[in-house]
């Protein structure tokens, strides 16, 4: 590459290109100031001072990897048996120290509870110890158990790090945007700035809302002020309000006056509107109402279900819910039509003239009064409130029609013989 700056004009042109065009920029920015000056002292070496520049670079990387190799491996390895106890070793044995400790708290509130001499005083502080020394085996276990967690996070990382296959040769170059070791260690110490930052700014917040606290307390005498001039305009008002009382007493008094003689009207009034509505209510067909209702809510219910499985979108949901749409319209359909079609309801008398076939002379039995089929839902009018007479009896000298018999009689055979008759000595009894 030669040193004119030809590679930074392309570069430059071909940024301005993607600018307008849109075309992708290629990954690699342009040469700085020190790379142009490196390459134009490597161009200025020639040909074979290119290649031993070349070679000393290649010679020296591999001197570093040695070098570091022989100076800090003895480092490197005890770094890594510090993070081997930091991580594995460690935990492991703070969480069995832990648990030990954890153990001695509560063998010593169980000693404490199997001993329960003492009253007064003693037994409280006892009971206090007890509690104490349980609260300290939670909080040691509870810990135990998040060194635990972390050891096992710790496993976890390292066996996936060993099931990682292996890096053969040196660690791979990082990328042109890609930030050097310094600038993490800066960004982590601006971090740390940062975080110290902002517990400063919570410390002085804290600061200045215990500054106000101070300063509430004293202020608060013009706090006092304020509340004697309250009590005084409330003692004003409420002075204002007994002269309007006093003002209005004989409006209020002749308004008391009315219900102790309009009272006694207006309460029977109340009670017969009362008791007019309860007698109605428990006359209403209240079964029948429901019974009526019944279908309608069950085919409503079941048209919603099945809507509700129309708007899966599914196909198996929409053919279930299209079933249930159609079967439960078909089923009010039906019902609406065998209401608005009920069989007519014949003459309870001729039936029964047609039913009875006894004796000419006995007298048809009185027909029995049946209720008439209400057809609609409204309450009967207050006539039906009043008793309804018994229909007539009749009297007990005439008697009742027999029922009619509902099997045929046996046939004479089946009855048993009778005895055939006696003759002889056998019938004068000699």
């Amino acid at each position: 590459m030669s040193g004119d700056g030809r590679d930074q004009g392309a570069a430059i042109a071909q940024t301005v290109d993607a600018a307008i065009t849109g075309a992708a920029v290629s990954a690699h920015p342009p040469a700085g100031p020190v790379a142009r000056c490196l390459y134009r002292a490597r161009a200025g070496l020639g040909r074979r001072g290119t290649i031993a520049w070349t070679l000393a670079l290649i010679w020296l990387r591999a001197l570093r990897h040695r070098a570091g190799a022989a100076l800090f491996g003895r480092t490197r390895a005890w770094g890594q048996r510090l993070s081997l106890f930091l991580t594995l070793t460690g935990p492991q044995a703070a969480a069995g120290t832990l648990r030990h400790w954890r153990d001695r708290a509560l063998d010593n509130a169980a000693r404490h509870m199997r001993d329960p001499r003492g009253t007064g005083a003693s037994a409280r502080l006892r009971r206090a110890w007890i509690a104490l020394a349980v609260r300290a085996g939670y909080v040691l276990d509870h810990q135990a158990s998040r060194l635990t967690w972390r050891l096992a996070r710790t496993l976890r990382v390292m066996e996936r790090q060993a099931a990682a296959p292996a890096r053969l040769g040196p660690p791979p170059r990082r990328g042109p945007g890609a930030p050097s070791r310094l600038a993490a260690r800066l960004a982590a110490i601006g971090w740390g700035v940062l975080e110290r930052l902002a517990k400063g700014l919570d410390r002085g917040g804290r600061l200045v809302w215990r500054i106000s606290a101070a300063g509430n307390a004293v202020t608060g005498r013009f706090g006092h002020a304020i509340l004697r001039l309250g009590r005084t305009w409330g003692a004003t008002g409420l002075a204002l309000l007994r002269r309007l009382h006093a003002r209005l007493r004989p409006a209020t008094a002749s308004a008391r006056q009315w219900p102790a003689h309009h009272l006694r009207p207006v309460g029977r009034m109340a009670r017969d509107i009362f008791q007019t509505a309860l007698a109605r209510a428990r006359i209403y067909p209240w079964r029948r109402l429901g019974a009526r209702l019944l279908v309608p809510a069950q085919c409503a219910a079941g048209i919603l279900f099945g809507l509700s499985l129309l708007r899966r979108g599914d196909t198996v949901h929409m053919l279930a819910g299209g079933l249930l749409v159609t079967a439960f319209v078909l089923m009010a359909i039906i019902y609406t039509w065998m209401q608005a079609h009920q069989p007519k309801v014949e003459a309870p008398g001729a039936a029964a003239a047609e039913e009875t076939t006894g004796p000419a002379d006995l007298p048809e039995p009185a027909p029995i009064a049946e209720p008439p089929v209400e057809k609609t839902i409204d309450p009967p009018p207050l006539a039906a409130l009043q008793t309804v007479a018994p229909p007539e009896i009749s009297s007990p000298e005439t008697p009742l029609p027999k029922p009619r018999r509902k099997r045929t009689r046996r046939k004479a055979a089946a009855s048993p013989p009778s005895a055939p008759p006696l003759a002889g000595d056998l019938a004068t009894g000699a």
